[in-house]
């Protein structure tokens, strides 16, 4: 028996799928969504500024929808969090980044880029998904709370099979706990629940993985005096890209892509892990300490064959996960939000869930997320393999870059801090 209706079903309750209901609910007359989050206990309380609940602790060995991640927002991804009215709840957590650095360990060439070179404010900033959760889910909670149009269960997912009908789904819901499953039927499904997705799988979606061998190991650190507050470095090691990303006070975020085997070996030893980042660096920073204990997150890139079918949409990690060397694994989710959100302002409810409006979202998309994948996994490759005579090419290209004129306004324009292109296409 039908218990519900609705026209969006946003199974996930990450950044992405918290993300997607608050563009989707923006306007006069926003659709009915629920959203199902596996993640969160039954009534899990959202944290205020300053406590952590338990499911947003992250241990040594494993991610939590919002775990301590440090990663960096372009500026297309902070205006389209003003567009929601994100940006002033979230602005206190993060530390804008107003200078790039990028290296090769041990050798000679470098490639600056400066957001005052290029005429911005900021290249970005960098910020923790354990913040970014906590503001997003207060929003959806207020939602949840004050209007009729946004249901949020926690501790429920979607039971397999899945009923196709004439006009969408018909799901069943269960809940963790053991209660009672209820079922509902809606228009567009949205699968957002990560890599891994259970969904994705039952709805016989093929993916393309190519799997790095690595782990991204993910320290908090204390640096030396004299490091610049807003600076982020990029080293690339023979073992692995090295990024050290500005957070609060005196803190630093390590993010090394180790091999498999030296990822758990660090983990386990943070001193001897310490010892090598530090000689990974060399001269330019000197780390003091470390602030917590080393977390570890496989790195594959994952590639879903299909994003859109009748009625079905696949957003975030669960249509294409990718290596974090560059850090655009959720600006690239929000650039596909942001289109989203303007075809369902163009088209309304109904058409924007049709299968001809996903199809010219999913035209629209394409070239960008094609060339972010190529992009993400051609920089693992390039600085991952090769002897000497391929370092030196790599220290050869860094310092040409560094020097060739618009290279570098190239890059902070097209890569690091990108035009909003949903503002352009919609003519905001």
């Amino acid at each position: 028996m039908i218990t519900s209706t609705y026209d969006i079903v946003i199974s996930g309750g990450g950044a992405v799928g918290l993300t997607l209901a608050m563009a989707l609910s923006q306007g006069d007359s926003p659709p009915r969504i629920l959203i199902l989050d596996s993640t969160r206990p039954p009534n899990n309380p959202v944290p205020n500024k300053g406590q952590v609940s338990n499911h947003e602790k992250s241990s040594a060995q494993l991610a939590s929808a919002f775990d301590g991640r440090r990663f960096a927002l372009s500026l297309s991804s902070i205006h389209f969090l003003q567009t929601l009215g994100l940006w002033q709840a979230l602005q206190p957590y993060t530390v804008a980044i107003e200078e790039i650095l990028v290296w090769q360990s041990a050798r000679l060439g470098r490639t600056h880029i400066s957001a005052q070179e290029e005429g911005l404010a900021a290249l970005g900033a960098a910020v923790t998904f354990q913040d970014l959760g906590r503001v997003l889910s207060r929003a959806v909670a207020r939602l949840s709370n004050e209007t009729s149009h946004v249901t949020w269960y926690q501790g429920a997912k979607l039971k397999s099979p899945f009923q196709r009908t004439e006009t969408g789904w018909q799901l069943e819901i269960e809940t963790l706990s053991g209660g009672k499953s209820e079922v509902c039927q809606t228009g567009l499904l949205v699968v957002a629940e990560g890599v891994d997705s259970e969904t994705r799988s039952a709805l016989g979606v093929n993916t393309q993985v190519y799997d790095y061998q690595q782990m991204a190991c993910v320290l908090p650190c204390q640096m030396s005096a004299g490091t610049k507050v807003k600076t982020a470095y990029e080293c690339f090691t023979p073992s692995g890209s090295l990024a050290v990303l500005p957070g609060q006070d005196e803190t630093r975020w390590l993010v090394w892509a180790l091999p498999n085997e030296e990822a758990k070996r660090g983990a386990a030893d943070p001193k001897a892990l310490l010892k090598k980042t530090q000689k990974a660096l060399g001269r330019r920073l000197r780390v003091k300490a470390c602030l917590g204990e080393p977390a570890l997150y496989p790195l594959r890139q994952v590639i879903a064959d299909e994003q859109v079918r009748p009625h079905l949409l696949l957003l975030g990690n669960a249509a294409h996960s990718l290596h974090p060397i560059a850090g655009q694994g959720f600006n690239l989710a929000v650039r596909d939000i942001a289109l989203l959100y303007q075809m369902q302002q163009t088209h309304g409810v109904a058409g924007f869930t049709s299968y001809d409006v996903l199809k010219q979202y999913a035209a629209q998309r394409a070239q960008d997320q094609q060339r972010i994948q190529q992009f993400c996994h051609g920089l693992v490759n390039g600085f991952r393999f090769g002897g000497s005579g391929a370092s030196v090419l790599r220290s050869l290209g860094l310092m040409g870059f560094d020097a060739m004129p618009g290279a570098k306004q190239y890059l902070a324009q097209e890569w690091i801090a990108p035009t909003p292109r949903w503002q352009e296409d919609s003519g905001c």
